[in-house]
């Protein structure tokens, strides 16, 4: 089965949160798939809560690299969005998948990392990968970051089989180093915050990277914090 076979998923949840979303930006609405919390903002709400509420060296990665998180949320507006961590309840509906997560969990656990499958989201830094879960949102951690990649190729979960997954999980995985380089890299990252992970997400379709970028790079310097270099995305 291929990766985007394993995708149905969380296909049927982002369609749920989309639904909701679009109730409404006054009101918190609770998407039940997943028991998911999607609060509708403003462009100017989310543009703040960014600024004050991610992490600096998060910012400083996004803002000096002109890379983005995405994922594929499947939602017509900016929101927030907070979500049980699901890599640990078959989100990929695959038993390999299921336990790949559930012996990185062991493996993170033994290394101390805060971010692993039980408490953690995956984002990635290519747009067209997001994609595939549905129409793809840039993605802001909100809180203190704790994040986790794969050194070695891209995604988090290799696809292979069962024993080749395993064998892998031990190694070669960069903990709350190197955020910088796994953007430009287009690599996914397993993030987690102590804001239970939440995060705001921007669609594209409502908000280009180019433009949420350009916006914080003119706020960045007013919230106290140093200037990253004006790189283009």
């Amino acid at each position: 089965m291929g990766r985007r076979e394993l995708r149905l998923t969380r296909r049927h949840a982002v369609a749920a949160a989309a639904a909701i979303v679009q109730q409404g930006a006054s009101s918190q609405y609770r998407w039940r798939v997943g028991a998911v919390d999607a609060v509708p903002l403003t462009l100017q709400q989310s543009t703040s809560m960014i600024l004050e509420r991610c992490s600096s060296d998060f910012l400083s990665s996004v803002l000096s690299t002109g890379r983005v998180l995405y994922r594929g949320e499947g939602i017509p507006r900016p929101a927030l969005v907070s979500a049980p961590p699901d890599l640990l309840a078959d989100a990929y509906g695959s038993d390999d998948a299921l336990r790949f997560f559930e012996s990185l969990e062991r493996c993170l656990v033994s290394s101390g990392s805060l971010a692993r499958p039980s408490t953690a989201h995956i984002a990635v830094a290519r747009l067209e990968a997001a994609a595939v879960w549905g129409a793809p949102a840039t993605i802001w951690p909100l809180g203190r970051l704790s994040y986790v990649w794969p050194t070695r190729r891209l995604d988090v979960w290799p696809t292979q089989s069962r024993s080749e997954a395993e064998a892998q999980c031990s190694s070669d995985y960069s903990v709350d180093r190197g955020l910088a380089t796994a953007l430009l890299k287009g690599h996914e990252i397993l993030f987690a915050t102590d804001e239970r992970s939440s995060y705001v997400a921007l669609p594209l379709a409502v908000c280009s990277p180019q433009t949420i970028l350009r916006e914080l790079r003119k706020q960045y310097r007013g919230h106290g914090a140093r200037a990253a270099p004006h790189l283009e995305p």
